[in-house]
């Protein structure tokens, strides 16, 4: 099946803002409950997981499945395109914690 690259980079857009939001609002909340901010692989795979989850649950509140049906995007593909910038972004952040350890 041909991909639909415009609908692809829009996701892929709207996965990084998402891990983009989720990763400040987790950081805040950690900051001010005086926690520690946990660099580890286990909080970065829940971010990632909360990322998607948080996609997902925008995309079906911008009501966008019968789109995706239309275009024959698989939700596991959906998930794929949400879940690449949150472990590129994660990547990043543990290489740039690791560089300053």
């Amino acid at each position: 099946m041909q991909r639909h690259w415009p609908v692809v980079e829009a996701y892929f857009r709207r996965g990084a803002v998402c891990w983009l939001g989720t990763r400040a609002i987790v950081t805040c909340v950690l900051f001010f409950g005086a926690l520690p901010v946990r660099l580890t692989a286990f909080a970065a795979f829940e971010m990632v997981l909360l990322s998607i989850g948080i996609s997902v649950l925008e995309t079906f509140r911008q009501r966008e499945t019968v789109l995706l049906g239309d275009l024959s995007i698989h939700p596991l593909e959906l998930g794929s395109i949400f879940a690449a910038p949150a472990v590129l972004g994660e990547l990043v952040l543990w290489l740039a914690g690791s560089a300053v350890a």
